[in-house]
């Protein structure tokens, strides 16, 4: 059974080019808490900007 896909509304795409260590680091940090990197990211900059951030919820993981 196909999975309904949710629209989270307009999206901007951003590419970012971090040193290796703390990109491990990051990605640690949302593997961890059960998130996708791209949610975990938004999550933690959603704090200090003090702008809403909806996670991307029910979507699971890729492997």
């Amino acid at each position: 059974m196909a999975k309904k896909k949710t629209y989270k509304g307009e999206r901007d795409r951003h590419t970012l080019r971090l040193p290796v260590d703390f990109s491990a680091a990051v990605r640690a940090k949302a593997r961890a808490a059960g998130m996708s990197l791209n949610d975990y990211i938004g999550t933690q900059l959603a704090g200090v900007v003090g702008v809403p951030y909806d996670p991307q919820e029910g979507l699971q993981l890729s492997a």
